[in-house]
């Protein structure tokens, strides 16, 4: 997760990022067990992506240093069809 990086620019270590997964897991399981979960990422509704934005940067900090909740989108778009 080479673009997740601090203000200074410095890329979060394997420990971070391996806790950005687990806390996008997390929340993916949520979605799952109310029947919520979408097939793909891509189907997720507005709703969904905005609690998942707001979980994953009340989590982690540099997930805010972006526009667009970017890096957020990022982390799903990799990793939501090995959960799914």
């Amino acid at each position: 997760m080479q673009y997740v990086e601090d203000q200074h620019g410095n890329v979060v270590d394997g420990f971070l990022a391996a806790m950005m997964r687990s806390l996008a897991r997390a929340i993916w399981v949520e979605l799952g067990v109310s029947g919520a979960a979408p097939l793909t990422w891509g189907q997720a509704d507005a709703e969904t992506r905005k609690g998942y934005y707001w979980a994953m940067a009340a989590g982690f900090f540099k997930l805010r240093l972006c526009n667009s909740n970017w890096k957020a989108e990022q982390i799903a778009t990799e990793h939501y069809s090995r959960w799914f």
